[in-house]
């Protein structure tokens, strides 16, 4: 969030009225003179803090989980909707606790703004109407017939056209045997009907994925 002049000078001119009070605390008297570019630290019990020479804000030195150290700016009372409005909502698509801690504490930090989040995500009004996903109503599942006959039903596909053999064959015919799950593949000319429905053994078939076929089957 970017903060025009006048909002910048609030930090430093009245940074005890809109900032914590706990959090200047941790910052001593010698570190609020340190206007320098390097950026010295003042080690506190939680942190360490210092303030900023540009704009005079007040910056918290963290550590992720990943172990890259970030500044964080302190977040005024006043402008703490707005970070989290601004972290959860609009082009955030409405993320879940972890990301929308993930997202806001890369850039931004006050007292206590763990629970903050995770109460503001939890009463979200919006996600609390859309649900989650595991609250989606599952299809109920169905019992299938044992096949006690083995090939007597095959889950059946085709691969090519394949460059032509010596025999004259362009396709590759694959089954399965639902029942002992035995694998085998054919050589065929075509995939037409005549042509699959070569099997002397074949009684039932199952495929998937040839439905501009399945009408020629039927004759």
């Amino acid at each position: 969030m970017n903060f025009s002049g006048g909002e910048t000078r609030c930090f430093w001119r009245e940074k005890r009225k809109f900032c914590s009070k706990i959090l200047w605390g941790r910052v001593t008297e010698s570190a609020e003179r340190l206007f320098n570019p390097e950026g010295l630290f003042s080690s506190g019990r939680k942190g360490e803090f210092r303030v900023s020479s540009r704009r005079g804000s007040l910056l918290s030195k963290s550590k992720d989980h990943f172990g890259s150290v970030s500044l964080q700016v302190a977040i005024p009372k006043v402008y703490r909707d707005k970070i989290l409005a601004l972290c959860h909502e609009g082009t955030s698509s409405h993320l879940g606790v972890m990301k929308t801690k993930d997202r806001l504490l890369k850039y931004y930090f006050w007292p206590n703004c763990i629970k903050e989040i995770e109460g503001y995500v939890r009463s979200c009004d919006p996600c609390q109407r859309m649900g989650k996903c595991k609250d989606k109503i599952k299809a109920p599942l169905k019992l299938v017939p044992i096949i006690t006959e083995v090939f007597s039903k095959m889950n059946i596909d085709a691969v090519g056209p394949l460059p032509t053999s010596s025999k004259g064959n362009s396709y590759l015919l694959t089954a399965i045997c639902m029942s002992s799950k035995y694998p085998d593949a054919i050589p065929v000319a075509d995939i037409s009907s005549v042509s699959v429905t070569d099997w002397r053994y074949l009684v039932e078939w199952v495929s998937a994925r040839d439905s501009k076929r399945s009408g020629d089957f039927l004759h």
